[in-house]
């Protein structure tokens, strides 16, 4: 298997990021159109304030691979702190080659020591997702997901 590296971002990375999630969502649309303006803030934010959560980048090799999107909030439902994985894209030319199952077996060496439950969002089309992730051990959950989107 090829190295595989995960790794806090840093200020040079802003660049890579902003592609590679402009890539995430040419891929998988959302309905609420996020610009690159998103990304610039999401990377301000969390770099500002690293205990809200981190932006990990992904290396393959020595070169860029992908990025995760990680915030972390405490849960009175878990008894302690959830890792929301708000985001995760691995680039095309380097899929199927293990870093998605790498990326998991991190959080649960590196992250999941204060952690209480992971979590993320699938889109109901991403069987392959769907498929990755049921494998690992996620499981829907029986409340459904709502979102009120404020103004401004």
């Amino acid at each position: 298997m090829e190295q595989i590296v995960f790794r806090p971002a840093q200020a040079s990375d802003l660049p890579a990021f902003c592609d590679m999630v402009n890539g995430l969502y040419a891929e998988d649309p959302s309905p609420l159109r996020p610009g690159p303006e998103n990304a610039r803030n999401t990377f301000a934010e969390l770099e500002k304030h690293p205990e809200k959560g981190r932006i990990l980048i992904v290396e393959s090799q020595g070169k860029t691979a992908g990025y995760a999107i990680l915030v972390h909030f405490w849960s009175n439902e878990y008894g302690g702190n959830k890792i929301i994985i708000d985001e995760i894209f691995v680039l095309p030319e380097y899929r199927g080659q293990g870093i998605a199952c790498a990326f998991f077996q991190h959080l649960e060496t590196d992250y999941l020591s204060s952690a209480r439950a992971l979590e993320l969002e699938v889109t109901p089309g991403n069987a392959r997702a769907r498929k990755l992730y049921e494998s690992l051990g996620f499981r829907p959950v029986k409340n459904a997901y709502f979102v009120k989107i404020l103004p401004g």
